[in-house]
């Protein structure tokens, strides 16, 4: 391999200085040192290695691409297309110096003749106009798509584009208002952990691209796009926004009932940005806060927002306390900033000795289904109640209250007991006990899944396998994909039949 290298690199020179027009580059090649896979492929044959194999020259390539020598770009096309293809760069200088200079330079750069003026939307004719002279401006649009520089305007009749690192700076007004219809508020900050570290310049307009392009292919294109924020709908609201040398991610519902969706917007977008800083800023070491719900639902600047390390936020659920903002002096429920049936960052950090106030939300539903049905002999939620000290009369009582409310007795009773052990664990600290004895039985005062495995193990209880099972199967599914928000279901679909 180092000697095709070598040679490859010694006759780039040479190949630039013909023209490869009969090879179907579509330009010069010294304006346009790009070719496209088959045309590369065809002038190492004939000019270097006549019996060199493909898959061993897309080897050689790609060492050439890791050390800068040249840009070796896989599968170049738009989304589904099926005249997707490799291309290569011979020379990557001219890349940054004929293409991305002029694209994104200021007035201040004298030395490009013609340069894109600040606007929303460029038509392709201005596209062709700043850099498709003696190019293939077909390719080139392509390839600038791959590099999430720019991306098609959905919303033209004719062919336009959009460079998020030539939109406006400010948010424009009305993008993001307080609204008394949205009632719940979701999010997250990811920065870098050192001062001494920061995100690249080209971090957000990428990531900008990638998550108009994603939003667009799920059908809900983002209704407002600028400098340094996105807003999308995706039956919640959403706001990607950088501000202070970090990105933030916001949501906001109308109900408990949207909660579902707000975690699932949060958890695509965060893996887009973990996505693109792995390309756009190797190496850099960052953190992910968690802003606070009652700080977003004050102010409409996210920069204005505080948010809670998430180190803070476990503390606080180990000591079944609320999250306290020293700077504004309010406490807040962690149940608010974190999306509970959903949220796995506690299940994660604590496995069984969680709450069951976490238990994810298809767990929880046919825990419930399970329960809700009286048993003939009481193998259901009554049975299990008096084992979490919550005598007969209370279980009437939450029975009387479900049916006036339209909830479940089960998903009540799974409430109270995970609120009285809260008030124990507050009252008397590290020193309550997790158990204890009435004249009876055993009585489980925390409310954790080791101690919820433990009454289904005991008496009659310890015969209902079907629900084991449900909570057996989420554990199992959070070993297997333990940052997958959707995973849950399919493994407790099988639980639940079992």
């Amino acid at each position: 391999m180092p000697n095709i290298c070598s040679r490859i690199l010694k006759s780039k020179d040479t190949w630039l200085n013909k023209n490869l027009d009969d090879h179907g580059s579509g330009a010069q090649s010294e304006q346009f040192p790009v070719m496209r896979w088959d045309d590369y492929y065809k002038f190492v044959k004939k000019y270097i290695a006549p019996k060199i194999e493909e898959e061993f020259l897309k080897k050689a390539t790609n060492y050439l691409h890791d050390i800068g020598e040249v840009l070796y770009v896989r599968n170049l096309g738009s989304s589904g297309s099926t005249k997707r293809q490799d291309i290569v760069v011979l020379k990557p200088q001219w890349l940054c110096n004929r293409i991305f200079g002029p694209m994104l330079a200021t007035d201040i750069f004298l030395q490009f003749a013609k340069k894109f003026t600040k606007k929303k939307i460029y038509p392709r004719k201005d596209i062709d106009e700043v850099l498709g002279e003696n190019a293939d401006c077909d390719l080139l649009i392509e390839l600038l798509k791959d590099f999430e520089l720019l991306f098609l305007n959905p919303g033209s009749p004719e062919e336009s584009y959009i460079i998020p690192g030539l939109l406006i700076e400010d948010m424009p007004e009305g993008q993001w208002e307080r609204s008394a219809s949205m009632k719940r508020y979701f999010g997250r900050r990811i920065r870098c952990k050192s001062k001494k570290d920061g995100f690249s310049p080209g971090l957000f307009p990428r990531l900008q691209t990638r998550i108009y392009q994603e939003l667009t292919q799920h059908g809900r294109p983002p209704s407002g796009i600028w400098r340094n924020g996105i807003k999308f709908s995706y039956g919640i609201e959403g706001l990607l926004y950088m501000a202070n040398d970090a990105i933030n991610i916001i949501v906001r519902g109308r109900d408990d009932s949207e909660i579902g969706e707000c975690y699932e917007v949060l958890e695509m977008v965060t893996r887009d940005i973990y996505d693109v800083l792995d390309v756009s800023c190797p190496g850099v070491d960052v953190e992910m806060c968690i802003l606070s719900a009652l700080s977003l639902h004050d102010h409409c600047k996210p920069e204005l927002v505080h948010a809670y390390p998430l180190s803070k936020i476990l503390e606080a659920e180990k000591l079944k306390i609320k999250v306290y903002d020293e700077e504004f002096g309010k406490e807040e429920e962690i149940t608010t900033l974190l999306c509970p049936g959903f949220d796995r960052t506690v299940l994660n950090e604590m496995g069984e000795q969680t709450d069951v106030k976490w238990m994810l939300h298809p767990s929880r539903k046919k825990f419930v289904d399970l329960l809700e049905v009286k048993h003939p002999v009481g193998w259901d939620h009554r049975n299990m109640a008096q084992f979490m000290d919550i005598d007969y009369e209370k279980v009437m009582a939450l029975q009387e209250h479900a049916n006036n409310s339209n909830k479940r007795v089960t998903d009540l009773i799974l409430d109270a007991w995970s609120e009285n052990w809260a008030q124990k664990k507050r009252k008397f600290g590290n020193s309550t006990n997790v158990k204890g004895n009435n004249k009876y039985h055993v009585i489980f005062f925390e409310s954790s899944f080791q101690n919820l495995k433990a009454i289904f193990q005991i008496d009659e209880l310890a015969y209902r396998d079907d629900v084991k099972a449900v909570i057996e199967g989420m554990f199992r599914r959070l070993e297997i994909s333990p940052g997958d928000p959707a995973s849950d279901s399919e493994e407790d679909s099988d639980a639940y039949e079992e």
